[in-house]
């Protein structure tokens, strides 16, 4: 994880309580390099150089796992019925079991079934979704 934030410009403490959250929550270095990613957009559309603090990106990853945790809860049949789930919950799921996001020319309908088959062989080998 700090391999990753230092290639990409971001500091953090030696002892940083945030990044080892990271590790024990099982956050992916491809979730963290897009959660900076993502931070990065951010900040270039509202203008602003400032660099990016490690509590940004935190915020952008909590947020990427509450999107995974819907589309889960929706291939569950647990999400609210008002809830469709939406691509981007999906591709955060993705991301988070590692997967590839949709591609090129994939219909929604089929990058659905296959982050549900990777999400059920995933529960079945005995992990929980966090």
């Amino acid at each position: 994880m700090r391999a990753v934030l230092a290639a990409r410009g971001i500091r953090a403490a030696v002892v940083e309580p945030t990044v080892g959250s990271w590790v024990a929550d099982g956050v992916s270095p491809d979730e963290l390099a897009e959660a900076i990613e993502k931070s990065r957009e951010a900040r270039l559309k509202a203008g602003s150089t400032q660099p990016i603090p490690l509590a940004y990106v935190a915020q952008v990853i909590s947020s990427q796992r509450a999107a995974a945790r819907r589309a889960a809860a929706e291939l569950e049949g647990k999400a609210p019925r008002a809830w469709r789930g939406g691509v981007g919950d999906l591709a955060a799921l993705a991301r988070q079991l590692g997967i590839a996001p949709a591609r090129p020319g994939e219909e929604a309908p089929d990058f659905r079934a296959r982050v549900m088959a990777a999400y059920h062989a995933h529960k079945a080998g005995g992990h929980g979704q966090g």
